[in-house]
């Protein structure tokens, strides 16, 4: 906007001194200035005003669109049936479902007022639960304890008139606890024997067992008419051992409820032949050895089980290794062997590395017969070594004995193996004897190392004279290339390049495979991709079965992104040509094999995540 001035625009902002005509017309145009000024400032002023007005209109427009589009989307036209049986799929498989907002069912109850009402409102959401029992009960309990016992009370009256399934953890009572209060129940424990007659799952994890016995002392078979599944477990050996097998040797205990089919217990209680346990009702059975192993008292048991059919043995860490080596001696003249078991279906070893010998688990696989298994885990943990870190397992010279007794135990089933699930530390002759013994098999988990023997130390590989000359190792490509048909590999076009070096080698193992999953291993992306097409486009001209799915957890570093398209996009193609083809490849870091400190502060697992039921890392159950 211009305006009239009585002075050019180049004495402007000098030290000119006007005029008095001067001065009275800049007086003028200084007026004018200023109430053109004002009219530009009231213009402005109106249009934001009408600016905030629009932007309200907007945003009340938005809402109004964004609210009634919602009434249109899949999920709010899903009538509350199919909500609630898709909440119900929401709920965590391995373990009861714990206390926590970030987890279903009180995450579910979150997103909006709709699924709040109808969470809440829907019984089977809140059939299980998991509860971290307080270490410190007292007189006057706490604001937040009473809070916390009102949200389990709260939690169990939703499920209405529902079977339970419910799972407590107490840790070690705290130091500064009175001694007076080390047989005091903990305060949940009121709360849920409130709804034992709807108990059909209670799994009790205990690291203080003192209030044990008089808990167990005031249940009774007939206050637990649903219960189906019961699981005790807690460090042994405790003093208290004889005053927790007094009450549930009781004619009338726990142990003798009606409808107990699934039991887990320390082998050092049920082995007690006062239980009245109605063994032939049992079709689950898991026993825990934390401290000593005798074969016969096991087959005692086993014989008891006609019914069996899945079986879970876990030999714990506690006990010296003098314990865990038992010397061979012949059966016993009083038990038939092998010691079968007709019905099992299952079977499952899980050990503890360091101080528990394969030779435990060698005797079980001789003296046991079961002629119509389906399925056998093995897994052997690795070690703890000083330092927080997952150390190399030396070899062990007894495993040689328990292959051998695997294929006898394998060679008296009447059907072949059909799932595997496999983890332990061997040389890679004895892990391809094993996988050779089970030709038919069908689901195959696989995980572990395996050492190789070598004349000189591998300058590549940590020295540990203890156990040289084998280096230990994860599953390469080299041993992948044992499940590859000859002649399979390289024929995938437009496929990475460095390919690892394709020697001959024997008949594929395992040609019968349909779900398979590999655990920290280290295969090529190469490798990857020749495998997956000589298991499926290839199977027919190598007459084996099609790979239905596939599940590959890589220790490796993930690939460039080049390489990380290119795999991703061959795996995507061999879906689509393949029309059934489930494969998942992941990337994850393991836990350091040495002792250099790692910047990953690696998670530890706290009882506050639940108390675990079943394993989701594999593709397959039992």
């Amino acid at each position: 906007m211009a305006f009239l001035t009585p002075v050019s625009k180049a004495i402007l902002r000098t030290t000119f001194s006007p005029t008095s005509e001067q001065t009275a017309a800049i007086k003028i145009s200084l007026e004018q200035g200023a109430l053109k000024l004002q009219d530009l400032e009231d213009e402005v002023s109106r249009l934001q005003d009408l600016s905030d007005k629009l932007s309200l209109e907007k945003q009340a427009l938005t809402t109004f669109v964004d609210s009634h589009a919602a009434l249109l989307s899949p999920s709010n036209r899903l009538p509350p049936d199919i909500l609630q049986e898709v909440f119900y799929h929401c709920l965590p498989t391995t373990h009861n479902a714990i206390m926590s907002i970030t987890e279903a069912p009180l995450s579910l109850g979150r997103v909006c007022s709709r699924w709040r009402q109808i969470v809440y409102s829907t019984p089977k959401l809140w059939t299980s639960i998991h509860i971290v029992a307080s270490t410190t009960p007292s007189i006057k309990p706490r604001p937040v304890d009473l809070a916390r016992m009102d949200a389990i009370s709260s939690w169990l009256s939703r499920s209405g008139v529902l079977p339970l399934s419910i799972s407590l953890y107490r840790d070690f009572p705290s130091p500064w606890m009175k001694e007076t209060t080390y047989y005091q129940f903990p305060p949940e424990i009121d709360i849920i024997t409130a709804h034992k007659h709807r108990w059909k799952s209670v799994q009790l994890q205990l690291q203080d067992v003192n209030w044990l016995p008089n808990f167990l002392l005031q249940l009774q078979s007939r206050d637990v008419p649903l219960l189906g599944d019961l699981r005790i477990k807690y460090t042994e050996p405790t003093p208290e051992a004889e005053q927790i097998a007094a009450p549930l040797s009781l004619a009338h205990g726990l142990l003798n409820a009606a409808q107990l089919s699934s039991l887990s217990l320390p082998a050092s209680l049920a082995t007690n032949p006062s239980l009245p346990i109605r063994w032939r009702n049992l079709t689950a059975l898991e026993l825990v050895y934390n401290w000593s192993f005798d074969f016969d008292k096991f087959a005692g048991i086993v014989m008891r089980c006609s019914n069996l059919e899945t079986c879970i043995i876990h030999f714990g860490s506690t006990a010296p290794a003098d314990y865990w080596n038992p010397p061979p001696h012949p059966p016993s003249a009083q038990l038939p062997f092998p010691v079968s078991s007709p019905n099992l279906r299952s079977l499952t070893f899980m050990v503890e590395a360091g101080n528990v010998s394969d030779r435990v688990v060698s005797q079980v696989l001789e003296g046991l017969s079961t002629p119509a298994l389906k399925h056998l885990t093995y897994h052997h943990k690795r070690p703890a070594m000083s330092g927080g870190w997952a150390g190399p397992t030396p070899f062990n010279p007894t495993q040689r004995e328990l292959v051998r007794c695997l294929r006898i135990f394998l060679d008296r089933l009447i059907y072949p193996l059909e799932e595997l699930d496999i983890w332990f530390d061997c040389l890679e002759d004895l892990l391809l004897e094993v996988l050779r013994s089970v030709p038919r098999l069908k689901r195959l988990s696989l995980g572990g190392s395996i050492y190789s023997q070598h004349s000189q130390p591998d300058p590549s590989q940590p020295y540990y004279p203890d156990w040289y000359p084998f280096t230990r190792h994860s599953l390469n490509d080299s041993f992948l290339r044992h499940f590859i048909p000859s002649g399979s590999t390289g024929q995938v076009a437009g496929v990475i390049e460095g390919a690892y070096n394709e020697d001959k080698h024997p008949d594929v193992i395992c040609a019968d495979l349909e779900v398979v999953c590999f655990v920290e291993v280290k295969f090529s992306p190469q490798a990857i991709v020749d495998f997956l097409h000589s298991r499926t486009l290839l199977q027919s001209q190598s007459k084996i079965s099609r790979l239905r799915k596939v599940k590959i957890s890589s220790s490796t570093p993930p690939p460039d992104e080049s390489q990380d398209v290119e795999i991703t996009s061959r795996l995507a193609t061999l879906e689509k040509e393949t029309s059934g083809l489930q494969a998942y490849l992941q990337y994850t870091e393991i836990a350091p094999t040495s002792p250099v400190a790692s910047n990953r502060p690696w998670s530890l697992y706290t009882p506050y995540d639940g108390t675990f039921i079943a394993h989701d890392l594999f593709l397959f159950h039992p």
